[in-house]
């Protein structure tokens, strides 16, 4: 599917877990968050996030070491001193609507004109939204120098400054209020009488591969890259010479029969993504309690709803193992509930089959799509199935089902403007990890919050929130 951009909270990066550090690429690119979506349906929604305050307040103060000498000096000689007071302006009113949003409970919305439309982001990086959301973070002090302006026809362009911070944040470590310092090369953007942030660049050299595998390790929990301890399949295809459970082909079903058997295993997952918006995608039960769908689905997001096909709400407990490349993720709930799908057997596909879809295109929860099964292809990342049927935004992360009402496919994407141009993901992927979960007592499985995964703050409004959709089940 087409991807879409979705500008959302400027990135502060450089803080871990136990706040002993400070890193990242020379010279990355940090601005607003941008999350991208596939299949996923990205819409807005008056969900607002509100951070819990702290009353625990101390002199102990943490400095971080400075790297770069230029910014160290601090040195306030400026040949852009004119500029600095709209900059000053600016850099007030930003600070201040944090500051309303993350303890006054003021909207996310209100956020949304600090950043310029094109505004991107590293998504390894921690927002400022996470500083002040999830460490309570707030402005002590600050200092700016203007270092450069660009400028075109006479008319400044951008603004780049070079920006000394000073935050109090509350680690969860240890509870206890400590002073850090950060630099930064913040990019404005001239708007309207005042300015947009474009571009955030963090300002250290030194030790940037250990660092970033800190903050992979300490504030991620979990590298795409790398098969972590708690990551029970790499989704490598099936192994053959591996017998799984996988349901022997049988009598072809009736479409009534199908459905009938497979809407109440097929769910839609509601994901809040920050600034007001949400995404929408599909999965279904691989086991009580367990759920395939499509990485893109849940990427970047910091809670998630599970919908049923009776508009039971259920919530997200974390992700078990998931992989970008391959466009999986396993999903664990708060609670044991749902009946598993039985999977079939790919290599048994022809072209030409009958084929069922399951899904909440644009948010229609639980829309039965019919096509047939048109080629197979390798796209070189994972092993896809072509299909006639029809899918769209929310589809993402759906289960395919054969004509025996066997799931051999995960829905996951298409040709935008073609409607019979799509495809889903192989089955063979989630053979080996389907099968060794059936096989875990449902509380050993352990999980990963989307919040940490993704470094966002959890919602604080979430049941509110998933109140337009369902009824939250007891």
């Amino acid at each position: 599917m087409q991807k879409r951009k979705i500008a959302t909270i400027v990135t502060c990066a450089c803080l871990i877990l136990t706040l002993v550090g400070c890193s990242s690429k020379s010279d990355i690119k940090m601005n607003s968050n941008t999350v991208k979506t596939s299949a996923a349906d990205t819409t807005k929604t008056n969900a607002t996030n509100t951070p819990k305050t702290s009353t625990t307040n101390t002199d102990t103060k943490e400095e971080i070491l400075l790297n770069s000498p230029a910014i160290n000096q601090k040195d306030n000689s400026s040949n852009y001193d004119d500029k600095k007071p709209k900059v000053k302006m600016f850099l007030d009113a930003y600070f201040k609507k944090y500051d309303d949003w993350g303890f006054k409970k003021a909207d996310t919305s209100t956020l949304a004109d600090l950043y310029a439309k094109d505004a991107d982001v590293v998504s390894a990086a921690i927002s400022y939204e996470y500083l002040v959301g999830k460490y309570q973070g707030k402005v002590n002090k600050y200092d700016f120098n203007i270092a450069k302006i660009n400028t075109k026809d006479g008319k400044v362009t951008s603004v780049l400054a070079k920006l000394y911070l000073n935050m109090s944040i509350v680690p969860e470590s240890d509870g206890v209020r400590k002073n850090i310092d950060f630099l930064y090369d913040l990019e404005l953007e001239p708007y309207n009488d005042t300015y947009q942030v474009k571009n955030f660049y963090l300002d250290t050299k030194d030790n940037v591969k250990q660092q970033e595998e800190k903050i992979a390790k300490k504030e991620n929990g979990y590298n795409v890259k790398t098969k972590t301890k708690d990551t029970l399949t790499d989704f490598t295809p099936k192994d053959a010479d591996k017998k799984y459970n996988i349901t022997p082909t049988g009598t072809e079903k009736p479409l009534e029969q199908i459905i009938e058997e497979n809407d109440p295993k097929t769910v839609a997952l509601l994901v809040p993504i920050g600034a007001g918006k949400y995404a929408i995608g599909s999965g279904f039960f691989v086991s009580p309690g367990i759920l395939v769908t499509n990485y893109h689905v849940i990427d970047g997001g910091s809670d998630a709803i599970v919908r049923t096909n009776t508009g039971a709400l259920y919530e997200v407990d974390g992700i078990i193992s998931a992989d970008k490349t391959v466009d999986i993720a396993i999903v664990k709930l708060k609670k044991n509930i749902g009946q598993a799908v039985e999977i079939g057997d790919v290599s048994k596909l022809k072209k030409g089959e009958n084929a069922v879809a399951i899904g909440s295109p644009k948010g229609l929860f639980n829309t039965v799509s019919t096509g047939i099964i048109s080629n197979f292809w390798d796209d070189g990342k994972t092993n896809q199935i072509q299909i006639s049927i029809p899918i769209t935004h929310g589809n993402s992360g759906g289960p395919l089902f054969n004509k025996f009402g066997q799931v051999v496919g995960i829905n996951s994407s298409g040709l935008e403007g073609e409607g019979e141009l799509n495809f889903a993901i192989s089955a063979e992927y989630i053979y080996d990890i389907s099968d060794k979960l059936k096989n875990q007592e449902f509380n050993s499985i352990k999980s990963e919050k989307l919040s940490v995964l993704f470094n966002k703050k959890p919602d604080s409004n979430l049941q509110k929130f998933g109140l337009k959709f369902g009824t939250w089940a007891n």
